[in-house]
C-alpha cells in the first residue's frame, strides 16, 4: 500500500472524505449556547486580548474565544466562516491522528515487534474514522463547541510531539512545542487537564517510566511531565476555584426535569452515560443535542450496577491486553482518561453531551481498528469493510448535519427524541413566536407548562402568545404567575405592565416598571415603556430621563432613539428629534420607518 505513504495522498483523502461529509453543515445557523458565547458576546467584537479575556467566565477558554473574535471582526455574523474554521479544526485533528497512530504503531513495533510491516492500512482507517464519526458532529457543526474539537488539537499537538521529543533522545526544540500546545490547550477548555496522565500512560507503555534516570531523554520526560502537570494545577489556583462550590453543591440538573445534581449522583449516572457513550461509538443512532436522563440516586440501582461492574470489567481488560495488544490496551486507556474530565466526580449541569466524546474518540478508533485488523487478516477485506463503514459513516454525519440546519429543525429534533423535557418543547415555542406562527407557540409552550408546571419562563412566554391572540385575561393570570414562579423574573413584571397599560390602566402599569427597576436597575425595555407611560401622562422631564437611561444601556438599540425622538416631536422641537433619528439610523441604516420618520421631520422643519 505505498500510495497510502504518500503524504499528499492522505490529504486530498482526509479533505475528500470531511467534505463529503460535512458539505451540509457550512451555511447551519447559529445554534443553543451559540447566542450566548458568539451571537449576543460583545466582548468578541474586538481584537483587544484584554477585552476578550472577558469573554468568558473564568476566562479558561481565552484562546477559543480569541478565534470566535477574530472570525467576527472578519466577517461578523455569516455563519459560513466560523463553520469553514471549525471545519478545518476536524480535518487537522485527522490529520493529527493519523500521525499519532504512526507514531505509536512505531512505539509498539520497537516494544513488541508484532505488527505486520504495512501498518499504512490501520493509519489512514483510525484518520478517516475518526473525520467521518456522526458523533463528532456536535463538536464540529454546532459552533461554540469549538472550544472541543480547538482543545482536541492542541492535546493531540502535545501528545505527538512529547513522543517527537522521546524518540530524538529528550530533543528540547519538540518538549517545547508540546509545552506550548499544552499551555494553549489549557486556555481552551479544560479536558486538557488529563494531559500529565495521557503522558504518563505513554511513558509507562512504550517507554518504561521510571524515577531512577540515567539516560537525558527521561530526565527530559520528567520534566517534561512537571511541567504539564503545573500547567494542569495552574489554572485552578489563578482564577481561584471554589472547590467547595464545585463538589459540594447541590444544583438543578440540565438533563432531567426535577432531578437535582449532586457529586455521587453525577459520579453514579456517570457509569451508565459511559456506556451510553460506547453504544453510540459503536451504534450511533437517536443521537440527541439535550438529551433527557434521569440521574441514579445511588450507586447499587440495577442497571447503574451493572455499569460499574461492566466499567471495572472494561478496565481490567485494559490491563490484561497491555503485555500482547499494547494498542488496543492503550487505545482503551486513552478513551478512559481523557473522559475523566467531564464522565467522573466532577458535577457538571449536564450529564451526557456527545462532544465530550470527541478527544475519547482517538482511543476508541484506535483499539477499534487494531483490533480489527487483527481479527481480519486479509488485506482486501480489511479495506472493504472498513471503507464501507466509513463511507455509511459520511452519510450518516450528512444525514444528522440536516438537523442543525436552522433552529427550528434542532429543536424539532429534540422534542422528537426527549418528549418528556419541558425545555425542548419551551425553547420550539420561542422560535415560533419569532416566525409569527402563534398557534404552534402556543401548543409548544403548554405543552412545557404540562410537564414542567414550575417552568416560569414559559408561562411569561405563553402570556405574550395569548396577549397577541388577545387573550387579554389569560396572559395577564400566566404573567401573574411567571412572577408568582420566580420573582425575579424582569420580563414578567415589564410585560404585565405593557399587559395594564393597553388596558388603560396607568398606576398599574407603573407599579409593575417600577418593581421591574427596582429588581434589575439595568432593564431597557422597563425605562422604554415607563418612559412612554409619563410622556402620555405629561410628565416629559420623567419620560426624557428614562429613553436617556435606556440609551446609555443599550446604545446599539433604537427604541430609546425612537421613544425620545416622538416625544420631542410632540414637543416640537425638530432639530432634537432629528438628531435622535440620525443617531438611531446609525445602527438601523436601512429601517424603513426611521427613514419615513427623518423625511417628516425635515419636512416640519422646513415648514416651521
Amino acid at each position: 500500500m505505498n500510495i497510502l505513504k504518500n503524504k499528499l495522498i492522505i490529504v486530498l483523502l482526509l479533505f475528500f472524505v470531511g467534505l463529503l461529509a460535512y458539505s451540509n453543515s457550512f451555511y447551519a445557523s447559529f445554534q443553543y449556547d451559540d447566542g450566548a458565547y458568539v451571537v449576543g458576546n460583545k466582548n468578541i467584537r474586538t481584537l483587544d486580548p484584554k477585552i476578550v479575556w472577558k469573554a468568558d467566565k473564568p476566562p479558561t477558554r481565552f484562546v477559543a474565544f480569541y478565534t470566535f473574535a477574530l472570525n467576527y471582526n472578519l466577517h461578523k455574523l455569516n455563519v459560513f466562516g466560523y463553520h469553514l474554521v471549525n471545519f478545518l479544526i476536524h480535518l487537522i485533528n485527522a490529520g493529527l491522528v493519523f500521525w499519532l497512530t504512526s507514531l505509536l504503531i512505531g512505539l509498539s513495533r520497537r516494544k513488541q515487534g508484532n505488527l505486520e510491516d504495512d501498518d499504512a492500512l490501520i493509519t489512514i482507517f483510525v484518520g478517516l474514522i475518526f473525520l467521518a464519526h456522526p458523533i463528532q458532529t456536535e463538536a464540529v457543526t454546532y459552533i461554540t463547541q469549538r472550544v472541543a474539537s480547538l482543545a482536541t488539537l492542541f492535546y493531540l499537538a502535545a501528545v505527538c510531539f512529547y513522543i517527537l521529543a522521546r524518540i530524538n533522545g529528550g530533543k528540547k526544540l519538540y518538549f517545547s512545542v508540546s509545552f506550548l500546545a499544552a499551555l494553549l490547550g489549557m486556555f481552551t477548555k479544560e479536558i486538557v487537564f488529563t494531559l500529565p496522565l495521557t503522558i504518563i500512560l505513554i511513558e509507562t507503555y512504550f517507554f518504561d517510566f521510571s524515577l531512577r534516570v540515567k539516560e537525558r531523554g527521561k530526565k527530559n520526560a520528567i520534566v517534561a511531565v512537571l511541567s504539564f502537570l503545573a500547567v494542569a494545577l495552574v489554572i485552578p489556583f489563578l482564577f481561584k476555584f471554589n472547590f467547595k462550590n464545585i463538589f459540594f453543591y447541590k444544583f438543578v440538573s440540565g438533563s432531567h426535569d426535577s432531578d437535582y445534581v449532586t457529586v455521587f449522583g453525577y459520579l453514579f449516572t456517570q457509569f451508565r452515560v459511559i456506556w451510553t457513550y460506547i453504544r453510540l461509538l459503536f451504534i450511533p443512532v437517536n443521537q440527541n443535542l439535550d438529551y433527557d436522563y434521569v440521574l441514579s440516586k445511588s450507586l447499587f440501582e440495577p442497571y447503574t450496577f451493572l455499569c460499574f461492574i461492566a466499567i471495572l470489567t472494561l478496565i481490567w481488560v485494559v490491563f490484561r491486553l497491555k503485555k500482547n495488544n499494547i494498542l488496543i490496551s492503550f487505545g482503551m486507556a486513552w478513551f478512559f482518561i481523557t473522559l475523566l474530565v467531564e464522565s467522573s466526580i466532577i458535577p457538571i449541569h449536564h450529564v451526557i453531551f456527545e462532544h465530550r466524546l470527541y478527544l475519547p474518540m482517538f482511543g476508541f478508533v484506535l483499539a477499534f481498528v487494531v483490533g480489527l485488523r487483527k481479527l481480519i487478516t486479509d488485506d482486501k477485506r480489511f479495506n472493504l469493510i472498513l471503507a464501507l463503514l466509513v463511507l455509511v459513516y459520511c452519510y450518516a454525519t450528512y444525514e444528522r448535519n440536516k438537523a442543525w440546519q436552522n433552529e427550528i429543525a434542532m429543536w424539532q429534533d429534540i422534542t422528537h427524541k426527549s418528549p418528556n423535557k419541558a425545555k425542548g418543547f419551551y425553547n420550539l415555542g420561542k422560535l415560533y413566536l419569532v416566525k409569527g406562527e402563534i398557534e404552534k407557540a402556543l401548543n409548544c409552550f403548554s405543552e412545557a407548562i404540562s410537564l414542567n408546571s414550575n417552568l416560569a419562563d414559559a408561562f411569561n412566554n405563553r402570556g405574550v402568545t395569548y396577549r397577541r391572540l388577545g387573550l387579554e385575561d389569560k396572559a395577564w393570570a400566566d404573567f401573574s404567575q411567571a412572577i408568582n414562579l420566580d420573582p425575579w423574573l424582569i420580563e414578567a413584571y415589564v410585560n404585565r405592565g405593557v399587559l395594564y397599560f393597553q388596558k388603560n390602566l396607568p398606576q398599574e402599569s407603573l407599579d409593575d416598571f417600577n418593581e421591574a427597576i427596582n429588581r434589575e436597575v439595568r432593564s431597557v425595555s422597563a425605562y422604554n415603556n415607563r418612559g412612554i407611560v409619563y410622556a402620555i401622562q405629561g410628565k416629559s422631564d420623567l419620560a426624557l430621563a428614562d429613553f436617556s437611561k435606556a440609551i446609555e444601556l443599550a446604545p446599539e438599540q433604537i427604541e430609546g432613539y425612537l421613544n425620545k425622538a416622538n416625544l420631542y416631536d410632540n414637543l416640537k422641537d425638530y432639530s432634537k428629534a432629528l438628531k435622535l433619528i440620525n443617531m438611531a439610523i446609525a445602527h438601523d441604516p436601512k429601517n424603513p420607518y426611521l427613514i419615513l420618520k427623518k423625511e417628516d421631520l425635515l419636512k416640519k422643519l422646513v415648514n416651521r
